[in-house]
């Protein structure tokens, strides 16, 4: 049998007009935020990717990236596009794709924010205008068939199930380390609970007051009334007891979870509370890291590890108070959390595979077992591990999301 080669080169059409826009493209891309994508759409491997991100500065790598680019198949051109209009580089998708100037599609996709500038992202917006035939790549949640319901579950039926604020931080002005990968976990996380059926607020690198201010304000929507419960995520640098704002200023834990206890917000009293937080919680590993895996933790400047100081009160503060609340950190006391610079933390890919698959038919303190088991059987290549810890405050009755049926 003659067996045909796959034809594997560009479209000259492509390749010229890429060539011909080199300069231009290399002015508007930003490549942070694009990595993700080529990897997820296999246009590079791992591998490649790394050869790109090894060159000196920010400029040399986009001109590699996008001097590789026709050499990885015919549909790499197509895939490129999709990822700009995906990413929100609408100037860039119109110079290769200047016939999207009058596609109704454009002006659609233009009420996106790029992960930057601490705007809004609104995941409501996703789901009514990235439909599957315009190539937009949307993580998929499993619809649960039946409802599981009882006298030992909480009320999950609301339409939308609850709001989800997410916080993501990125950029810290050079105070700290940039969380490179951490735009894919945000973007993930986003599209998972909207499908779960969350209605999402995205809120991109945010000072500490900031971060105060918007926590406060979340917790105080009168709508919360008319949903079965709330879910806050940070992503961010941290410590034992605090999270940073993108000013290296400490905001306490305890601050943000105030916001929520019966007392402070009685619109949510006997209504599940979920909270996920992506960051260290101390300086102790034991060899180091890989070049890819990175801590979301402080450096410290006498180095040696920071002092923690673990005591049930901060822990379990005010019980009585406290009822209804689970806090799902990434990592355990007094230890560095793991984060791939270009596939993201560790603990937000468990945790977003996790409700994909399991979310339709498994308790959330079951998922959070098998989120835990993920990222346990991690390893870098310098032999660093990772567990997670969750705590509950006051929690009573068995969560089932049962994404895609209301009542």
């Amino acid at each position: 049998m003659i067996k045909f080669k796959k034809n594997i080169k560009m479209d000259p059409v492509h390749r010229e007009l890429l060539k011909s826009n080199f300069v231009e493209l290399s002015k508007v891309i930003n490549l942070k935020q694009i990595v993700p994508f080529l990897l997820e759409k296999r246009i590079f491997t791992e591998h490649m990717m790394e050869d790109v991100l090894a060159e000196r500065t920010e400029v040399d790598q986009k001109h590699k990236l996008l001097l590789d680019l026709p050499r990885r198949g015919p549909d790499a051109f197509e895939k490129f596009v999709e990822i700009l209009l995906e990413t929100g580089h609408y100037n860039a998708a119109l110079i290769l794709e200047p016939n999207f100037k009058n596609d109704s599609s454009i002006s659609q996709l233009s009420t996106f924010n790029n992960f930057t500038g601490g705007l809004d992202m609104s995941v409501r917006e996703i789901g009514h205008t990235q439909p599957d035939n315009q190539g937009i790549n949307q993580l998929r949640v499993k619809p649960a068939t039946r409802w599981r319901e009882g006298s030992d579950c909480y009320k999950m039926s609301s339409c939308p199930r609850g709001y989800c604020l997410i916080i993501n931080n990125v950029d810290f002005q050079k105070l700290m380390d940039e969380r490179y990968g951490s735009e894919g976990d945000a973007r993930k996380l986003n599209m998972v609970f909207h499908e779960i059926g969350y209605e999402v607020t995205l809120k991109t690198d945010l000072t500490s007051q900031q971060i105060i201010d918007v926590v406060e304000a979340f917790s105080k929507k009168p709508e919360h009334e008319h949903v079965d419960s709330c879910v806050v995520i940070i992503l961010s640098h941290g410590e034992y007891d605090i999270v940073y704002g993108t000013d290296a200023e400490e905001i306490r834990i305890e601050k943000i979870l105030d916001c929520f206890n019966n007392e402070s917000c009685p619109l949510l009293q006997g209504k599940p509370k979920m909270f996920f937080f992506q960051a260290c919680r101390g300086k102790n590993y034991d060899i180091g890291v890989s070049k890819y895996n990175q801590p979301d933790a402080k450096p410290s400047r006498h180095g040696g590890t920071a002092e923690i100081p673990y005591t049930a009160e901060t822990v379990i503060r005010r019980l009585p108070t406290w009822t209804d609340m689970v806090i799902s950190y990434s990592t355990v006391a007094g230890y560095i959390s793991l984060r791939n610079n270009i596939f993201g933390s560790w603990y937000c890919q468990a945790l977003t595979s996790v409700l994909m698959n399991h979310a339709h038919d498994v308790e959330l303190s079951h998922m959070l077992l098998k989120v835990d088991k993920i990222v346990k059987e991690r390893v870098t290549d310098c032999g660093e591990k990772q567990a997670t810890e969750t705590l509950y405050r006051g929690w009573s009755n068995k969560l089932y999301f049962n994404p895609g049926l209301y009542k």
